[in-house]
């Protein structure tokens, strides 16, 4: 049996024994990738129909395919996430350890995009938008103050004594 402590809970470590991202991090990077997801569906969706039905055309005006701009950053963490083991390349391990940084720029990336969509004031998307807005506030406070965030990114597997001879 091993001596070692967890801070956390031990199902939440991974088999190289550092902290899996949780539940609300997976909701954060799933909102940040939302607009991919609906603009993949939408080009799916058309390519099935073979031509814009009115559902489709609606679709097409709410889902703008410059909100993707905000998914790259987001992108990088995923790609991070998914070669966060031993192996890992010094650019993953750089782009994971910024991971808090990069969630940063995504939500102003969306708040940016967000703020320059052409709405009137009275109108109930621009409501929606503003709760974007503020969601956006709420998640850079969330990544910045919760200690289990900065704790998973700082965490990567340490290298395999035979690479760091070689």
């Amino acid at each position: 049996m091993s001596t070692e402590k967890f801070k956390y809970d031990f199902l939440r470590y991974n088999r190289h024994m550092v902290l899996k991202p949780h539940g609300l991090l997976i909701a954060i990077f799933l909102y940040y990738l939302k607009d991919l997801f609906i603009v993949v569906a939408i080009a799916a969706t058309a390519f099935k129909a073979r031509g814009a039905s009115s559902e489709l055309n609606a679709l097409m005006a709410l889902a703008t395919p410059k909100m993707i701009f905000s998914n790259f950053p987001v992108l990088l963490i995923a790609y991070a996430w998914a070669h966060r083991n031993p192996n890992g390349a010094g650019f993953v391990r750089t782009i994971w350890r910024n991971g808090r940084h990069l969630i940063l720029v995504a939500a102003v990336i969306n708040s940016v995009m967000i703020w320059i969509q052409p709405v009137p004031p009275g109108n109930l998307i621009f409501g929606i938008f503003l709760g974007l807005m503020a969601l956006n506030i709420i998640i850079v406070i969330y990544i910045y103050r919760a200690e289990q965030v900065r704790d998973v990114f700082a965490e990567f597997p340490k290298r395999t004594r035979e690479e760091e001879k070689g």
